[in-house]
């Protein structure tokens, strides 16, 4: 025999059928079940409130013409594109890691392995990204810490974060971000702890990176205390115009041939290039070069953003074409 509980949440969900599914207005609904239209507004609310009803909202949209675009143009394999029409770049970088929450959950579903790296956007993912049950995934960190816990974008902290709500085994990089020398990092990534997890991150399905700005109060080694001010303006005036993993590339996406870059405890980039996805969250005026370096050098294969970022991307490579073309050829051998 049901009890009273069960009849009442029988008849809320009666009542949410009529309303949400057959959409009848709530005097439609009153009259069928024998209520006054009020109990009907408060009852559907109480639906609501206990499960019965669960609300689903497709925001942001995808657009489809710039992902096109950008797969024609780049050769992506993955682009999601989608119109955030917030001016509050905080509220925007939320949207798109929602967005990318989406997209990290449904890849989870047939990925055995995921690698991240580290960043504000990122860690905005893994913050709405909804747990789940363990489905034996594993979850690798890309990239070695800063060491400074207080810091969320951290790639340890973001990793386990991933692992927990993915309820995944988790393989931390145990090594800092840069080291003092050159010969510390060849050393380090020679380290069989190390090397171990570094392995694992080279056969994963599927990597999740940010892509990082030459902005200085934007630009994360510096924020960590890595690069000072007339270091990074140094990277600048050697053609740099953003980095992935904390390597710095310059427009066509080519590394640059500095120090900071041998200096890094992390993937190496031509093993980060040979995995089968490589997805850069990433959005912002000030990202725009360094994502558009990215694309040119084939650094990622995949891309989730807004429209507004996608758009300046499309515009700014349509410069560097036309100056390019513009250009006489220095062999002499044009027609």
């Amino acid at each position: 025999m049901l009890d009273i509980a069960e009849l009442r949440r029988a008849r809320l969900a009666r009542m949410s059928y009529l309303y949400y599914v057959e959409g009848k207005n709530q005097v439609e609904v009153a009259d069928a079940m024998g209520l006054a239209r009020p109990q009907v507004s408060r009852q559907l609310k109480e639906a609501e409130d206990e499960g019965i009803v669960k609300i689903s909202v497709e925001y942001p949209i995808r657009s489809g013409v710039l992902e096109k675009a950008f797969k024609e143009r780049f050769g992506l394999a993955e682009a999601r594109i989608h119109i955030v029409e917030e001016d509050d770049p905080a509220i925007a970088k939320a949207l798109i890691g929602l967005a990318a929450a989406k997209y990290l959950s449904q890849e989870a579903a047939h990925c055995k392995r995921i690698a991240i790296s580290w960043g504000s956007t990122l860690y905005e993912m893994v913050k709405q990204l909804e747990p789940r049950e363990d489905q034996g995934v594993e979850v690798v960190q890309l990239i070695g810490a800063t060491g400074r816990e207080h810091n969320p974008n951290d790639g340890p902290i973001i990793a386990r974060a991933l692992a927990e709500r993915l309820h995944a085994r988790l393989y931390l990089l145990h090594a800092p971000l840069v080291v003092e020398s050159e010969l510390v990092a060849t050393a380090l990534m020679k380290d069989r702890v190390v090397l171990e997890t570094l392995n694992k991150a080279k056969d994963a399905d599927i990597a999740f990176i940010g892509i990082g700005s030459l902005e200085r109060e934007k630009n994360s080694l510096f924020r960590a205390g890595y690069l000072s001010e007339e270091e990074l303006e140094r990277i600048k005036a050697s053609g740099g115009v953003g980095d992935t993993c904390a390597r710095f590339f310059d427009a066509s996406g080519r590394l640059l041939d500095i120090d900071i870059n041998r200096r890094v405890i992390g993937l190496l980039p031509e093993d980060l290039e040979h995995l089968r996805k490589v997805v850069a969250v990433s959005l912002g005026e000030e990202k725009v070069p360094g994502i558009l370096g990215a694309l040119r050098g084939h650094r990622i294969k995949g891309l989730i953003t807004d429209y507004r970022t996608a758009e300046m991307v499309l515009e700014l490579d349509a410069v560097g074409t036309s100056l390019s073309a513009a250009m006489p050829d220095p062999t002499g051998k044009a027609e």
